[in-house]
């Protein structure tokens, strides 16, 4: 481990470090005593030079401090493996409990697990990484080594990319790490099959976030019902409810993605349960025919910033509104936002203008989450960045 120096906080932003906020920020910072020229780990001191914490200092990021340890004598490839097991045993205990499922699921949630920076996701045979900072690039070898050998998984590779990368002014990779990765992998959910694509798709290639989501959803569905299910990547949530016999359409702009879906539906005698409709969901669901029992919303991220939040409102209420237009009385709307800067009480609020503007009473039927394997912390509430409900749309009388 190289130290490069140490830094000192200003007073104000002790507290919330103290509170076990992991991201300190430049604004936070009164004083600098380091090598400007590297990036490596640091001291953080209070004001009044008493220790604090140990951190990772990275100099192109607008948040340039992860916290790393409370305790001054601190050995990060010793501290790896120790979470890294811890982890694993929270997510053993889930999947003892029939939680989640014993061959898919996230093992290490970044801060979440206290490993700021490191995603990875279990499929089956294969571990999908996702690096997200210098930290992790600083010890690169030493992580893909403790997660071959703790999960005793040989198939490994990485999917890194987007923002918190950008923020680092780090450039994207999409690489296999150790051993051979078919371009198409293929996983199970209970007796429903996926394949996905390891290197084009989104996150490390599926939305094990959604998993309990779509167990919940598939359950509201019967023989007969009709179901729509817009932005839906490769299927996830129309192959579930298709395998309870509903007639689903499922609606995706990608048109790789939206092969995909045809795929899934091919490898679980679906073909003729799901219609796949290639286009701008925004779009389709102006124009679509007919009505359905069920209607899922899960859109990108809509708000990617706080400022944002209610400049995008209308956009999401639109989308809602149209949605809403196409539900039988009766029916269920899932939405989802996955933005952790659109507030619960904004997006609470652009359910009930959807409802006042359209003229229909709307009842919360239920509040959905991330699976419980992307953990939140209370003190870091970034972490908590997937929100849903279930919405019936009911008569005026």
């Amino acid at each position: 481990m190289e130290y490069i120096g140490e830094v000192v906080l200003k007073r104000n932003s002790e507290k919330k470090v103290r509170n076990f906020y992991l991201w300190i920020y430049n604004d936070d910072i009164k004083k600098l005593r380091i090598d400007q020229k590297k990036d490596g780990f640091v001291n953080v001191l209070c004001e009044d030079g008493k220790f604090l914490c140990v951190g990772f200092y990275s100099r192109d990021s607008k948040k340039p401090i992860r916290i790393l340890s409370y305790n001054k004598e601190f050995d990060i490839r010793l501290e790896i493996k120790k979470r890294l097991l811890f982890s694993l045993d929270l997510r053993k205990k889930l999947v003892s409990g029939g939680i989640i499922s014993n061959d898919n699921f996230r093992v290490v949630y970044s801060e979440s697990d206290f490993l700021p920076g490191l995603i990875i996701d279990k499929y089956g045979e294969f571990a999908g990484i996702q690096i997200r900072n210098k930290l992790f690039e600083k010890i690169y070898e030493d992580t893909i080594h403790s997660i071959s050998t703790f999960l005793g998984l040989s198939k490994i590779y990485e999917r890194s990319y987007g923002e918190f990368r950008e923020d680092e002014d780090l450039p994207p990779r999409n690489i296999p790490v150790r051993g051979s990765i078919p371009s198409l992998i293929r996983i199970y959910e209970g007796d429903v099959q996926f394949v996905f694509d390891p290197f084009k798709g989104q996150k490390t290639g599926f939305f094990l976030d959604q998993a309990v989501n779509r167990r919940i959803v598939s359950n509201m569905c019967s023989s007969g019902m009709r179901v729509l299910d817009v932005f839906s990547y490769v299927g996830g949530f129309a192959i579930h409810c298709a395998k309870k016999g509903a007639k689903v359409v499922a609606v995706e702009k990608n048109e790789y993605y939206s092969h995909l879906i045809d795929e899934n539906s091919r490898l679980n005698n679906l073909k003729d349960n799901v219609k796949v409709v290639c286009g701008d969901a925004f779009e389709v669901v102006k124009e679509i025919d007919g009505f359905f029992d069920i209607i899922i919303l899960d859109p990108p991220t809509l708000v990617k910033s706080l400022s944002e939040s209610r400049k995008r409102l209308p956009v999401l209420i639109e989308l809602i509104k149209n949605s809403l237009r196409l539900l039988k009385l009766d029916g269920k709307l899932i939405v989802f936002t996955c933005s952790y800067n659109l507030l619960k009480e904004h997006f609470i609020a652009s359910i009930r203008i959807a409802g006042m503007e359209t003229g229909y009473r709307i009842r919360i039927e239920q509040e959905l989450l991330q699976s419980p394997d992307h953990p939140w912390i209370l003190q870091m509430p970034e972490t908590l960045y997937l929100k849903g409900f279930v919405v019936s749309k009911l008569s005026s009388f």
